[in-house]
Formats: C-alpha cells, structure tokens, sequence
C-alpha cells in the first residue's frame, strides 16, 4: 500500500474522504481490537483490551452501537457517538465527527483510494490504522496533516503554511522547503498570510437509536428482555439463585444470556442478590417501546 503523508493542501478528488465538511455518516465496521483503539483514542472507553473481549462475545458486526450494547460502564457517550454513523449515503466521502475523529477515520477500510484528515491523531493509533488499511484492500492512503512523528510513509508532499510549518520542525531537505515556502500566499508588508484551504463543517443527520438487546444477543433477544422482565416485575432486585434458575427455565443458553447480562453492565451482582442497572432499565423501556 502507498502512504502519502499530505501537509498542506487539499485531499485528491479521485479518494474517498474522510473529512469535516463531509454531511455523510462514517462507518464504524472495523475488528474488534481497532475499534477499541479508535475509540480510546477519542476519549470514550478507558479499556480497549477489555471492550475487545466483550465485542467478540456479542453477535455480528463490530460497530460503535454494537460497543454501546456490550460497553458495562462507559455506555451512554458510546450509545451518543452510534446517532451519527454507519447510515445510508451515497456520497464518496464520510463525516470526521469533531468528538470522535478516530472513529470515524476507520470509514477507510476497505476501500481502493482513501484520505483522511488526520491532524489530532495519535502516530500509535495510526499504525494501528494504516496496517488494517492495507489488510482490508487498501491500495493508496493520502493522510492530510498527520502528526510529525509518523515514520510509516512511501512519499511527503508539502503545500503552503503548513507545508512549511512540517518541514520547519523535521530534518527536511531543501528540495522540500523550497515548494512549501514557493507555494505560501503571503504579504510580508502588511504581515499577513493566506491559505488556500476553505475551513467547512457539517455533521450528518441523526440516525435512530439502535437496539442495544439486539445488538447484545442477536436471537436470543427474547430471552435477555424475559429475564430484565422478571427482574424488574421483582421490584428490581432478586436472589442470584432465583435469577439463574430463572434464566434456565427460559431456554437452553439462558444461563449463557444470564451471565452476559452481568459482562455487558444490564444487571449486577451484590453479594448473593442480582439487581437490575441504569443501562438494563434503559434498555427494557427502549424494547418496550418499539
């Protein structure tokens, strides 16, 4: 896979973006461990390696709402991020969401000629990405103002002030400070510079909420609302024998769904009691009202 590391200028018009004034949703399919990368890099989850474990437990797709299905503690800011992605477009580009711009860079995956605006990425993170990328059919990544300490690349091009801003702090040749210093607008009596690149910002529409249940246990839904039925019915607490027994008697893998409740943050345990959480609370009343 070619890397082109842009400073300055504009994304190609022959790639797909990934940029902020993009109005479509990003898409969030990614593996398991990327996605938990992405999304500690953005501040939303505090234990990748741990959410890594949880998303290989639940069914299907790896996505941010799935994240949000199986995340026990940091749900909601997960559950917020799912609103803006992995929605219908047909544009040859995605949004770079301002609270999440991690996220939503794995829209690159698998993908022939992608760009990604990737200032405020961490250089870790984009190994991380760079090396799905080329997994996934990626045969040409154009980053836009990439951290100064990303040693992976096959070609540098410098455009305007922050062209010349790069090549000022790297050991830089002058074959490449001389283009970035040519191609700056500036006016030295009145002490002004100018750049070529518009600042545009949109952010897609909202998307419905996902179904978290669904999200969590696939076919065995049902029976994961059953058991939050009958726990709430209890007055929201009941004896962890109860609960098991409980979960049996409902189906085959119902202890399997029981214990998951549990890993997944919709009931916890409290000695020998099993009570039902804020995040299984939610999620019964969001099912009841579908």
């Amino acid at each position: 896979m070619e890397v082109v590391l842009l400073h300055g200028g504009e994304c190609p018009q022959s790639a797909f973006c990934v940029t902020s004034g993009c109005a479509c949703p990003p898409t969030t399919v990614a593996p398991e461990w990327l996605l938990a990368l992405a999304l500690r890099e953005d501040g939303l989850v505090d234990e990748p390696q741990k959410l890594s474990l949880l998303l290989r437990a639940a069914p299907g797709p790896h996505t941010a709402a799935k994240a949000a299905a199986v995340e026990p503690e940091r749900w909601e800011g997960l559950l917020h991020l799912s609103l803006y992605t992995d929605g219908a477009c047909s544009e040859q580009c995605a949004c770079l969401l301002p609270f999440a711009p991690a996220t939503s860079s794995l829209s690159i995956l698998g993908r022939p000629e992608v760009c990604v605006l990737a200032h405020g990425l961490s250089a870790g993170f984009l190994k991380a990405l760079l090396h799905t990328a080329a997994s996934s059919g990626t045969e040409k990544l154009y980053l836009l103002d990439p951290p100064l300490d990303l040693p992976l690349y096959t070609k540098i091009l410098v455009r305007g002030l922050e062209g010349y801003r790069a090549v000022a702090r790297m050991p830089a040749p002058r074959g490449l400070r001389l283009p970035a210093v040519v191609s700056m607008r500036a006016d030295l009596e009145k002490g002004e510079v100018e750049r070529k690149r518009e600042i545009r910002a949109k952010l897609p529409p909202l998307g419905r909420e996902p179904s978290m249940l669904k999200l969590a246990f696939g076919e065995e839904r049902q029976v994961a609302q059953a058991l939050l039925e009958e726990l709430e019915a209890s007055g929201h607490l009941m004896s962890a024998r109860a609960f098991f027994e409980i979960a049996a008697s409902l189906s085959d893998r119902g202890g399997r769904v029981a214990r998951l409740l549990v890993l997944f943050g919709y009931v916890q345990l409290r000695q020998a009691q099993v009570e039902l959480t804020r995040k299984g609370v939610y999620a019964l009343l969001a099912e009841q009202a579908r």
